[in-house]
């Protein structure tokens, strides 16, 4: 009785284990960030490959569409900024499998937030505080995005072979101590 319990409890973590490889493999993740004028959507699976060929759409935040576009062979589509609102971007890859970003009004650069028109006005020859924060923000943003692009495949990244194995070895130390206390006890 006790061996084919036994028997049964690692079949079971087995058929457990394997099973969920294939859930996970098909996870699609969008992340955005804005640069300058544009908004930049990159598309990738759990496992962090570019979703090639695929559609994003752009909705305001009363859920009208405002631009489509399809990711290039980098899983990487550009936008111009539409309008001055929440902007849902929605991926659709090729597979069924959808996600979706929210880009908030706060994070659209200052110029598009701004509604007074005295303040893009300014000499010609003299650069104005806000224009200098325009230009220095834009500068930086150019500079961070491949940083920002690491840190999303990272983010996006999956467990490697240390944490498979070191996972692994995880369930059979607790099987280990079950199977040994079990024995104390006969």
């Amino acid at each position: 009785m006790f061996n084919k319990l036994s028997l049964s409890i690692f079949l079971f973590l087995a058929v457990l284990l394997f099973s969920t490889s294939a859930v996970l493999a098909h996870g699609v993740h969008l992340d955005a960030y804005v640069e300058g004028d544009k908004i930049i959507a990159e598309a990738s699976f759990s496992g962090g490959a570019a979703i090639k060929n695929s559609e994003i759409n752009i909705y305001d935040e009363h859920g009208h569409l405002l631009n489509t576009s399809q990711t290039d062979e980098n899983g990487i589509a550009e936008f111009k900024i539409p309008v001055l609102e929440d902007l849902r971007l929605v991926l659709n890859d090729n597979l069924g499998h959808q996600a979706q970003y929210i880009i908030e009004r706060s994070k659209l650069p200052a110029e598009f937030q701004s509604s007074d028109p005295e303040s893009k006005r300014g000499a010609a020859n003299v650069v104005s505080e806000e224009q200098l924060r325009k230009i220095v923000r834009e500068e930086l943003n150019k500079k961070l995005a491949p940083i920002n692009h690491n840190l999303v495949k990272l983010a996006n990244s999956g467990p490697g072979m240390t944490e498979i194995i070191g996972g692994i070895g995880y369930i059979f130390g607790l099987m280990g101590l079950y199977f040994y206390f079990k024995k104390r006890e006969n």
